[in-house]
């Protein structure tokens, strides 16, 4: 009979291939649960972010209504129907400052020209809105919010 020949393995090797299978499972279950609190952070991430766009939606869309309402009302102003360009550049300049997220106020007449702005009257009076999407829009009367508007 064979004798078998058992290979003896020194202590420390033994010690390492412990310290080894310890370290690469901690490491493994680290690298999990790090990634798996990512994972929670991005989806609470992601609900602050559509709590607070529903938040900005919201007050966007107040802001639309406001405006839309002062602008009904400044339309019915007597001397804006009036077409009274220096009473109603008055009117506007005094209105402005109380709406600060409006940059200027201003009343085209059905021409698309300008007759009335709460800035710059000489400068503006030159303008013709007839080729904008905003004004087709409401000049047909419906409502109608754009981007904003640069000239």
């Amino acid at each position: 009979m064979k004798k078998r020949m058992r290979i003896r393995i020194p202590l420390r090797y033994k010690l390492l291939a412990i310290i080894v299978i310890v370290l690469v499972s901690s490491g493994s279950f680290a690298a999990y649960h790090f990634y798996d609190m990512l994972k929670h952070e991005r989806e609470e991430i992601q609900k602050a972010n559509l709590r607070l766009s529903k938040e900005v939606a919201d007050d966007i869309d107040e802001m639309i209504s406001r405006s839309f309402s002062v602008l009904l009302a400044l339309s019915r102003h007597p001397s804006v129907a009036a077409k009274d360009s220096q009473e109603c550049d008055r009117l506007l300049s005094e209105l402005l400052p109380a709406y600060p997220e409006y940059r200027n106020i201003l009343v085209a007449g059905m021409d698309g020209k300008n007759y009335c702005t709460a800035i710059d009257p000489a400068g503006s009076r030159k303008l013709n809105f007839t080729d904008l999407q905003w004004f087709r829009q409401g000049s047909a009367g419906k409502h109608y919010v754009g981007d904003l508007h640069i000239s």
